[in-house]
């Protein structure tokens, strides 16, 4: 059975669709007017995440083997001509966000617990040589699992995150305790808005839900269950 996840468009006929199989994925892009196939990429690992350029040049796929020492990796692909760019190495990618001058990515709040709670940051790359910027960190919070940007605001969520130990197992993970975002003005690390603590559902349910900001960057979406947040 294949898991399939359909993708912003980068242009209103313009459509990519991941679709998952175990730990191996497949992307397809489809011109829906035509329903011509554009382009097709077999990804090494399941696909996590999604990202288009605002200016439909680039987009960026997240790969991860989430807490093991398998190489995660983030894919950036062109559209014209359709084609594979650049492979980044990253730890646990989730979510994916491109600016008009970085592409911004978030580790999985569940592989937390794998280095004695060691704190989760929002990690970029410069979209200009692809290179590595410094981790941004908050003192007391963690920033995981769902990033986004949009009309110069950068969202992303820092709920808080209890890491649990399996001692039988040898095993340890995090669990989401409740959603938390905070948003960022532009690609700096002044802070622009941080949102109370939202109640969640039990943390099973909660692995897959993710953040949004809308287009405008003023309203926030929480899915799969969906809720709609006005901020400032």
């Amino acid at each position: 059975h294949r898991d399939l996840h359909s993708f912003p468009t980068r242009r209103s006929s313009d459509l990519i669709i991941a679709a998952n199989h175990y730990s191996s994925g497949v992307l397809f892009a489809y011109d829906l007017d035509t329903g011509r196939l554009l382009f097709q990429w077999k990804s090494p690992h399941g696909v996590s995440s999604i990202s288009w350029k605002q200016d439909g040049t680039l987009f960026a796929v997240a790969t991860p083997f989430l807490c093991t020492r398998f190489r995660d990796t983030v894919h950036v692909f062109s559209t014209n001509p359709w084609q594979h760019l650049q492979m980044l190495t990253a730890r646990n990618p989730v979510s994916l966000a491109f600016s008009g001058e970085h592409l911004y990515l978030v580790e999985s709040s569940f592989c937390k617990g794998s280095a004695f709670d060691r704190h989760l940051g929002l990690e970029a790359f410069t979209i200009r040589g692809w290179k590595r910027s410094k981790t941004l960190y908050l003192p007391h919070e963690d920033i995981h699992s769902s990033v986004s940007f949009a009309n110069g605001r950068l969202l992303a969520n820092t709920g808080e995150v209890r890491t649990e130990h399996d001692w039988l197992d040898g095993t340890t993970s995090g669990i989401n305790v409740n959603v938390q975002f905070t948003i960022w003005k532009g690609g700096t690390s002044s802070v622009e808005f941080t949102s109370p603590p939202l109640a969640v559902p039990a943390h099973r349910a909660l692995l897959k839900s993710g953040l949004r900001l809308s287009r405008t960057g003023k309203m926030v979406l929480l899915y799969p269950q969906p809720q709609v947040f006005q901020i400032p």
